[in-house]
């Protein structure tokens, strides 16, 4: 073996080790994580959760837990939700669509009031625990190309290159690897290590992409608050969090030219994401007189361990002798860590009697700041500096605002409105880029002394772009993701 073989040996042998953590974790990955909706009732919900001033809502554990200090009362509160969510991609002028719903529990509030002893300046104190669901990634979405001169082989040909002869499926097991063994790519020149696709540069092919994802991102939050002089109102909590989301891709290509030997390939990729992590909140809200409300909370990143687990598998299907592979790979795992950025969120209020009141938040956050890292105590691991320069490159700050609305229509009924602007992640230049998310909100509420029923309905949307493979090989897919959501809450306050 000579020295040049020595030395791409070495260098696919260091590939295998890092060849999971290419393929599973991207910054795509942890902009998931850094996207996430504050925990909502439905009043907060029915203001489009522009609920940082007001307090006295189980929202207010999330986002500025000094509102928690507001309740003059015990509450116990459940808010049951009803997601439908619908992705319309279009891809070389071809349009795909997909739905998806789904009933979940998104709120629930255990939450005890007590009074300060008498002549103290602390009047009041809040303390509790809260679950909220910070995203669901219930996604259906899928998109139908025809003619399209690009093939997904050929971004594995061009990932084989310099691996040496023989050893593809070896050193890249979950992707090239697999090609190799079902004849997607063929040796191009088996001393210089070049690879050919079955499906030569220019063939046009139809495509046929499918994403199914499911899970979401929730955390339990435990909070105390206090209330100087019912003028100030300072508090704090932790949140542990949880993650479990699940994510199937299948590619479809059937060639157009029946003189080609290859007729379909199929490649599917399988991913499981878990994990656990917490954040830290701490807040402040401030009465200005009977009418106003000033805010201010500062958000800890949120510091996530995860695992990846992983399997992928390629078939194909040929015309000349119908011959037919199908190959699995290995069944694949990695550890890792993810941090989102630090937040801060200042709120605003004013208070119109016992009539209504008009509140809006707005969020600050530098996604530029999101990491990936190996997990604790790995030495030598994968250190993700590709991904995270990719992070500060390509993403930017962002500046979130709700607004919203209550009035008191009725003795005890409540008519509530809302929008919330978040705008795309992606620096202008990054074709995976869209336009900001948009939330429309509504609501109607019916409150008495001891309970109360809330109902709130959101319409979102947005859109944005991924690349089904390599950029380099194929342009990407545009979506618009809409999102329509129902909640109610029963609160009750013995």
């Amino acid at each position: 073996m000579n020295a040049s073989i020595i030395r791409s040996v070495s260098i696919g042998l260091a590939i295998v080790l890092l060849a999971p953590t290419a393929w599973a974790q991207t910054e795509e990955d942890v902009l998931g994580f850094s996207s996430l909706s504050h925990g909502s009732s439905a009043r907060s919900l029915g203001m489009a959760g522009a609920f940082g001033a007001l307090g006295a809502d189980p929202s207010a554990a999330v986002i500025n837990p000094a509102g928690m200090a507001l309740y003059s009362t015990s509450e116990f509160s459940i808010t049951p939700s009803f997601d439908v969510q619908r992705a319309d991609a279009k891809h070389y002028g071809f349009n795909g669509t997909g739905t998806d719903h789904r009933f979940y529990f998104n709120n629930l509030l255990v939450q005890f009031a007590a009074r300060g002893d008498a002549g103290s300046k602390w009047t009041n104190f809040s303390f509790g625990i809260s679950y909220d669901r910070l995203a669901s990634n219930h996604w259906e979405r899928q998109v139908e190309s025809k003619g399209v001169n690009s093939s997904i082989a050929q971004a594995f040909a061009a990932e084989a290159n310099g691996t040496p002869y023989g050893m593809v499926d070896s050193i890249l097991p979950y992707s090239a690897g697999l090609a190799w063994l079902a004849y997607a790519i063929d040796p191009l020149d088996t001393n210089g290590f070049t690879y050919t696709s079955a499906i030569p540069s220019g063939s046009l092919v139809d495509q046929t992409h499918t994403i199914s994802s499911a899970g979401n991102v929730r955390s339990w939050n435990l909070f105390f608050a206090a209330s100087c002089m019912d003028e100030l109102f300072i508090g704090g909590s932790i949140g542990i969090h949880g993650v479990r989301n699940e994510r199937i891709t299948t590619h479809v290509e059937t060639t157009l030219d029946e003189d080609l030997p290859l007729e379909k390939l199929t490649y599917k990729e399988n991913l499981l994401t878990t994990g656990t992590g917490f954040d830290i909140k701490l807040g402040a809200v401030m009465r200005a007189g009977d009418a106003a409300r000033f805010g201010l909370a500062f958000h800890s990143p949120i510091w996530l361990s995860l695992t990846d687990g992983y399997t992928t598998e390629m078939s194909t299907a040929f015309r000349d002798n119908g011959d037919r592979f199908n190959y699995e790979s290995p069944e694949g795992n990695f550890n890792y860590r993810a941090r989102t950025p630090l937040r801060v969120v200042a709120s605003g209020a004013v208070i119109v009697g016992k009539v209504g009141a008009i509140s809006a938040d707005y969020e600050f956050a530098d996604f530029r700041h999101m990491r990936l890292n190996h997990a604790t105590g790995e030495v030598g691991a994968y250190d993700f500096s590709e991904e995270n320069g990719i992070i500060k490159e390509r993403f930017r700050v962002q500046h979130h605002l709700r607004v919203g609305t209550e009035w008191r229509i009725a003795s005890k009924v409540y008519l509530r409105g809302g929008v919330g602007y978040w705008p795309d992640p992606y620096i202008d230049e990054d074709p995976r880029g869209g336009e900001a998310l948009m939330r429309y909100t509504g609501g109607i509420g019916y409150r008495t002394q001891r309970w109360s029923l809330d109902f709130a309905g959101l319409h979102g949307s947005r859109t944005a772009g991924y690349y089904q493979y390599n950029p380099n090989f194929i342009e990407p897919t545009t979506e618009t993701l809409k999102e329509t959501r129902v909640f109610v809450t029963f609160s009750y306050r013995p």
